[in-house]
């Protein structure tokens, strides 16, 4: 039997974020900078499953909803 450990040294931080009234469950979220980022999900209204996506340009003071094909 070979048991191998190994230990990565990380530097996780935690920060709180507005998130968009209404989006449902946030799922994925990306930031490119400390500025700009998109987060992505879904919410279950009116009996069906719809795709949200959302994006931030300044510092997630304020989130733009996204367009996605096929979505309402």
């Amino acid at each position: 039997m070979l048991i191998i450990t190994a230990s990565i040294k990380s530097n996780a931080q935690w920060v709180q974020l507005n998130f968009p009234v209404n989006g449902g469950m946030m799922c994925g979220i990306d930031f490119i900078d400390s500025q700009r980022g998109t987060i992505g999900g879904w919410r279950f209204y009116d009996g069906d499953i719809q795709a949200r996506c959302y994006y931030t340009t300044n510092s997630v003071n304020q989130w733009y909803q996204s367009v996605l094909p096929g979505c309402r």
